[in-house]
């Protein structure tokens, strides 16, 4: 099938030679993994089995009792407040907590949810990333399953995302001289980040593929990334341009919030370097 991400509330198609689509393997790490919807359902079969107390176990009931405990507070969602277990998120609910975990690749996004006590769990999977519609179905299942008053959870989990929108673009009020920002960026964790004008706009690129992804003005010296199916328009790109000589840096924000780390413009970094020789 097609992969969709969601951008400004409109369905957007990723193409199929986009370079990195198919390169699940890369959120392995994570928990990444490819399967089915039936295997899916067999799988929350086995977990819910093993959670009950009428059978032989694979696992002893004292490391199985620990799986679906709460452990960490994560979150309310409603008046329903979460938890993360081991391997699940914990959601108080009535008559039973739930247990849940959802997640997104390159065009895709699921969920996956359960109550042991009762035997019912539901899994849901999409060819679209950046929609709440797996977890938003899944919240409506087990409210129409024991009759609880109807709520559009797709619409609670919608305004959600959207409140988190950050202040709003100024492309409009800006226009920056996109020569100064051109050139390579170098780290010595990331590798490099090349900045050119194209058609008309700036653009970025990272990696061995040199995937263009466009930079739209967003504050002075800074520049909203959008990369499709990547992201959700949530990631800064800061240029520093300094006089009299200094190094001029490049931060995007999703690399430095994991490792602190900044780009150095190439002239710079190579001139550093060459002092130290």
């Amino acid at each position: 099938c097609a992969f969709h991400y969601v951008q400004s509330a409109k369905l957007q198609h990723i193409p199929d030679l986009f370079p990195y689509l198919k390169k699940i393997d890369q959120y392995t790490p994570a928990g990444g993994i490819n399967s089915t919807i039936g295997d899916l359902a067999k799988w929350l079969r086995f977990q819910m089995y093993q959670q009950s107390d009428n059978t032989t176990s694979l696992l002893s009931q004292q490391a199985l009792r620990k799986v679906p405990r709460p452990q960490v507070y994560a979150k309310n969602i409603g008046n329903r407040m979460s938890h993360y277990a081991l391997g699940w998120v914990h959601t108080n609910y009535h008559p039973f907590p739930y247990l849940w975990h959802n997640g997104e690749t390159f065009g895709i996004s699921s969920s996956i949810a359960c109550i042991p006590e009762d035997n019912i769990g539901i899994v849901i999977l999409t060819n679209a990333r950046g929609t709440k519609l797996p977890q938003a179905l899944v919240w409506e299942f087990f409210d129409m399953y024991y009759q609880k008053k109807p709520q559009n959870w797709l619409d609670y989990f919608h305004k959600k995302t959207t409140s988190k929108a950050t202040a709003p673009t100024l492309a409009n009020s800006i226009s920056p001289k996109l020569d100064q920002y051109e050139g390579t960026y170098r780290s010595e964790l990331y590798g490099d980040i090349t900045i050119k004008r194209q058609d008309g706009a700036l653009a970025m690129a990272v990696g061995p593929s040199k995937v263009f992804m466009s930079l739209a003005p967003f504050a002075e010296h800074a520049f909203q990334l959008t990369w499709p199916g990547v992201s959700h328009n949530e990631t800064k790109v800061l240029f520093d341009l300094k006089k009299d000589g200094q190094e001029n840096t490049l931060k995007v924000e999703l690399f430095f919030q994991e490792s602190g780390l900044m780009f150095r413009k190439v002239e710079d970094y190579s001139s550093q370097l060459f002092g130290y020789l």
